[in-house]
């Protein structure tokens, strides 16, 4: 279940709040070499469900990130270029 913390982060609660994975990051750095998914100690921030219109919303960008990757990486074949290997 995807849940929104009290700082505007959006991510999957876990059984340790020291490790939550987040997907939605509020104070997001667009330098970060990962912007778009991280863990994060969330321990002591209050949380609850996300709407069922953001749930939507973030289940359709994840499906475009999908299928632009599926993209990405039919151009790279067709070109006879490498693969970019993510090192997270």
């Amino acid at each position: 279940m995807f849940v929104k913390f009290s700082c505007g982060c959006i991510g999957v609660q876990s059984n340790n709040p020291k490790k939550t994975y987040i997907i939605s990051i509020c104070d997001i750095d667009m330098n970060d070499s990962n912007p778009l998914f991280t863990i994060r100690d969330m321990s002591g921030k209050t949380f609850e469900p996300v709407s069922n219109q953001e749930f939507e919303d973030l289940f359709l960008s994840i499906g475009k990130l999908v299928g632009d990757g599926h993209k990405f990486r039919t151009i790279q074949t067709l070109l006879g270029t490498p693969p970019i290997v993510w090192k997270g």
